[in-house]
């Protein structure tokens, strides 16, 4: 097989005799670290804590995505330009060329290699990060890579569109290439969709591609799901789309939806957690969706006093080897609860000098810490009946510190973060300063990692059947925190015992109806932790759950189910194995006939 190695002058192609081939994993988005700001949510975040684990463990594995020189969005809608070199990211010298309206767009790569971060572990993985932004292209063109989900449109034709194109078929030329022979495409969300249509043209054989292809949906709502005018395609790039019968197949309304594209040209199909598979299949009729669930990665989310913790207590391994974790529950309720107080009283000194509001460390501290888009419901808690009823039923004060950020185009969800913005802002003065009110603005890695260290527990109130699967909640649980959430997305599985990892939050999608239970709720968390409870709940929340949703039991399934990689990397042993024996029903793997 050829592999490719960076060098300062590009990337250079080497041949090696090894027995494995290349997994690409093709995201529009994928989050890193706080510098790079190429994601706006969930599926950014699971991106990278899955190339993190990889390079943890020693995959083979290569990840695709759009270099989003422009980033996403601010809080306030404005570009978040960045320094590429400042990030480690090296230019390299191959062109690929995209065919579209009688010429061609020319896509070029950044490539970073993202490296474990574990003691010992010499381990690493390559992203490449695809621009338009590159000579001999039109002004137009070198455009249509600068921001993530870019709504406008250039000449006529939709960024969104465009950039589609560019992640699928400029993907796929780029690792052809680079002389990167890949034995599995792993679609994250439908914005990777077109990389169907080169294999299509290029191979010819309908069970040769959906043999390569595996597929992972990320959407609850067909409504939402990328897709790409069928016209455009048609007249704009007619030799990718002529006389594939099974692609016009997937054109609905005349938009080809990228997601059943992508689903219907794969052998193995997949939800991000047993809920969301469940309403896939009805979503999908014929495709039968199995899952993974999702994960997060320890040694991003775990915040630094609990990993000092962990390393005393129970040794480094918890940071690649789910199976460590059993071992939490073994630690002194004390000694966890010192090291969160010690977390917590650091992180809210500094929320107050970033915002200027005072924190009591005494005070019971939740927050809401979520992308924001109208089913996550950002505003349901600020009902002033509900917040004066909760503040008069609380034994000590209450601190709410809430985060989110929603896409400058989604009008909804702005206004929903707005609502609860004003709402939260007053609590102070309605409730006689028995709850405090604080908007950490910028929701991104930095702010989501200090959050987890100022609070106590994590609130989510999701419509139902909305939430695919809502990793926020695994940070808390890494960290020993209770969540206050329905059952919905990765809860609905989980092993959560109401009043022992967590606080259940009946709702029925009723917003009235929902305040209510969720404020009830918010009452019984907030007794645990002035009684003291909390504190033995701790280490049985993060034996209990962190070794199921930690991103090494994810990976390990991806390897084995989706990619049908079978483990021989003695240094990494059968990690995860226990918690997969202990939660079997998490995989469901099932094999697609076209």
């Amino acid at each position: 097989m050829r592999k490719f190695y960076k060098t300062s002058s590009g990337v250079k192609d080497r041949s090696e005799s090894v027995g494995k081939m290349t997994v690409a994993y093709l995201s529009q988005e994928i989050g890193l670290k706080q510098g790079i700001p190429t994601y706006a949510g969930g599926l950014g975040i699971l991106a990278g804590d899955t190339e993190k684990a990889a390079a943890d463990n020693g995959a083979d594995v290569i990840f695709l995505t759009q270099l989003s020189k422009k980033g996403y969005a601010t809080q306030s809608g404005e570009p978040q330009d960045w320094i590429l070199e400042e990030q480690g990211l090296v230019k390299q010298p191959e062109i690929v060329s995209v065919p579209f309206d009688g010429t061609e767009l020319k896509v070029g790569a950044y490539t970073l290699e993202i490296k474990s971060g574990i003691p010992g572990k010499g381990s690493k993985v390559t992203t490449l990060f695809l621009t338009t932004d590159v000579d001999g292209n039109p002004d137009w063109a070198k455009r249509i890579t600068d921001r993530l989900y870019d709504n406008g449109s250039v000449n006529g034709v939709s960024i969104g569109d465009l950039q589609r194109l560019v992640l699928g078929v400029g993907g796929f030329k780029m690792l052809q290439r680079l002389g990167i022979q890949v034995a599995t495409y792993h679609m994250n969300e439908g914005h990777s969709g077109l990389l169907v249509l080169p294999q299509l043209m290029e191979s010819g054989s309908l069970d040769d591609v959906i043999e390569r292809n595996i597929f992972f949906n990320h959407s609850i709502e067909e409504a939402t799901m990328p897709m790409v005018s069928a016209e455009m395609l048609r007249s704009k790039v007619p030799q990718l789309m002529n006389g594939h019968k099974t692609v016009w197949e997937c054109v609905q309304n005349g938009n080809l939806v990228t997601n059943w594209l992508a689903a219907r040209h794969s052998r193995a199909s997949f939800g991000v957690s047993l809920q969301h598979s469940l309403i896939l299949n009805q979503l999908f009729p014929g495709r039968n969706f199995g899952h993974i669930t999702n994960a997060v990665h320890p040694p991003t989310w775990v915040t630094p006093e609990m990993a000092e913790l962990y390393d005393s207590k129970i040794g480094p391994g918890w940071r690649d080897d789910p199976d460590a974790l059993v071992a939490a529950g073994r630690i002194s309720p004390a000694d966890m609860w010192n090291a969160h107080v010690k977390g917590k009283e650091a992180a809210l000194m500094e929320i107050q000098e970033l915002t200027g509001i005072h924190l009591n460390p005494d005070a019971f501290t939740v927050d809401i810490a979520r992308r924001a888009t109208p089913y996550k419901r950002h505003d349901l808690l600020f009902n002033p009946d509900f917040v004066q009823y909760l503040a008069d039923n609380l034994s000590r004060p209450l601190n709410v510190i809430q985060g989110g950020k929603a896409h400058p185009n989604d009008v909804a969800g702005r206004e929903s973060l707005q609502r609860a913005q004003e709402a939260g802002a007053s609590l102070t003065r309605l409730t006689g300063g028995k709850i405090t009110y604080v908007f950490l603005p910028e929701y991104g890695i930095a702010n989501s990692q200090l959050q987890l260290k100022a609070v106590d527990g994590r609130v989510q109130f999701p419509a139902p059947g909305r939430e695919a699967s809502g990793t926020s909640g695994m940070k808390g649980a890494l960290n020993g925190l209770p969540n206050i959430s329905p059952r919905e997305g990765w809860l609905f599985e989980g092993p959560l015992i109401d009043g022992v990892t967590g606080f259940t939050i009946s709702t029925n999608g009723d917003n009235r109806h929902d305040a209510v239970e969720t404020v009830a709720s918010l009452r019984r968390a907030e007794e645990a932790f002035s009684s003291g409870r909390q504190q033995a709940m701790a280490p049985y929340i993060v034996s209990t759950l962190g070794p199921t949703y930690h991103s090494t039991r994810m990976l390990r399934q991806y390897m084995t189910v989706a990619w049908r990689i079978k483990e021989t990397n003695s240094a990494n042993g059968t990690h995860g194995n226990a918690a997969l024996e202990r939660n079997g029903h998490l995989t469901q793997a099932v094999t697609q006939k076209p």
